[in-house]
């Protein structure tokens, strides 16, 4: 009887000793629970934070990206003239709907004229490049200052997509003749389609 009474007052010990330190080790997991949430919460809370810096730095730099774009499609997509000596670009306007004088620069002596076309008809495209040689002409102030800077000229011909169909040299000699009337537009235009015919 004694003996039964000292196994169950020592099964309650053990029980009671369990029973405490179930109690310590929830007490010590919640603890640990709470700090871990408190610096997890932290951790998640600063990262949102640098997020919110990262993206807001990659938005500004997409805006100053897109921005810088803008104004290239928008360079690209103006004409483009270059300042030449002896030569106005704005008087050189052509009135056509078929051809438009889209480039008119100067570089290393060479005259480079590109030119944007909306037709495929070659008869039809001949007859509005005529216009071309009196265009030129009208652009010229001075004939000494332009061609001693002018060596030869360059002549490419884009559909609207920016395709080149066609590109050409052609000596700077034959328009200096045009321009002192040893040459007709007629005469120029059949040499140009010679040599059109020879590329």
């Amino acid at each position: 009887m004694d003996r039964r009474k000292v196994l169950l007052g020592s099964g309650a010990a053990v029980t009671t000793l369990f029973a405490g330190c179930a109690s310590q080790t929830g007490a010590e997991n919640g603890a640990d629970n709470k700090d871990n949430g408190n610096a997890k919460g932290k951790e998640n809370s600063e990262k949102k934070s640098e997020d919110k810096k990262k993206n807001g730095k990659h938005s500004e730099e997409k805006g100053e990206k897109k921005g810088h774009e803008e104004q290239e499609d928008k360079k690209d997509g103006g004409d483009k003239t270059d300042e030449i000596p002896g030569f106005d670009p704005a008087a050189c306007e052509i009135d056509s709907e078929l051809i438009h004088i889209k480039e008119l620069s100067c570089h290393d002596g060479t005259l480079i004229v590109r030119i944007v076309v909306k037709t495929e008809d070659r008869e039809k495209l001949l007859e509005e490049l005529s216009e071309l040689a009196p265009a030129l002409e009208r652009g010229i102030t001075d004939v000494e200052a332009f061609f001693a800077e002018v060596d030869e000229m360059e002549f490419t011909l884009q559909n609207e997509s920016k395709e080149t169909l066609f590109a050409i040299h052609l000596d700077v000699m034959w328009f200096r003749e045009f321009v002192n009337d040893n040459l007709s537009n007629e005469e120029l235009m059949e040499m140009a389609r010679e040599e059109m015919e020879q590329e």
